[in-house]
């Protein structure tokens, strides 16, 4: 449910973009004609906006199904991985060249983030998100699999905007309504699968 308030509140920019943009058309047609000058095109086919809402689909899907075996406070710590998937992704995907110290950060992430990981494994203090440590493990490998997600959606929104002039809240808002429209499908499917850890 949290995740659907989230693509509803997404949704509802579509909307305001579209006031701002009857409050302002002189302001609109001026940032189409700018891009247009910079080589980016204007008009994209907003079917592609399916593939970053189904990258947080999954991304949320995967967390907060993990909040359930690990600690919230390490599930938070371990989030600060997306900076080193989005920049794998980015050399992946874009050909993006890192330098030294884009490196260096993402290096410290991983270390900083497979610290917090295993000090929660190691000094487990026996608490409720401690009852059993195959639960953990899948707990950390779902946030792992999020990261995944959530890098490539990333990189996937760069490459979108390199190559298309994309107004932010229109974008937001695509993405919220696809997000919602997944989730229409998806939850009724979620609400009924039976779950032996609860």
């Amino acid at each position: 449910m949290q995740c659907v308030t989230m693509f509803f509140g997404e949704a509802l920019s579509l909307a305001i973009f579209h006031i701002m943009k009857r409050r302002d058309p002189e302001g609109y047609k001026t940032r189409m004609l700018e891009a247009r000058n910079k080589g980016k095109e204007v008009k994209m086919n907003k079917l592609l906006l399916i593939v970053p809402a189904l990258g947080d689909f999954f991304t949320s899907t995967l967390v907060y199904a993990a909040l359930n075996f690990i600690p919230g406070s390490v599930y938070q710590m371990l989030r600060g991985g997306a900076i080193a998937t989005t920049c794998l992704f980015s050399v992946v995907f874009l050909g993006s060249k890192l330098l030294r110290q884009q490196l260096a950060g993402s290096f410290l992430a991983i270390l900083g983030i497979s610290i917090v990981g295993l000090s929660n494994v190691v000094f487990s203090d026996g608490g409720d998100h401690s009852a059993g440590g195959g639960l953990q493990v899948m707990g950390y490998i779902l946030v792992i699999a999020s990261l995944l997600f959530n890098g490539f959606y990333f990189v996937f929104e760069q490459k979108l905007l390199s190559k298309y002039h994309l107004e932010p809240l229109e974008v937001v808002g695509w993405e919220g309504v696809f997000g919602l429209s997944i989730y229409a499908v998806m939850l009724p499917i979620f609400t009924f699968l039976p779950c032996p850890f609860g």
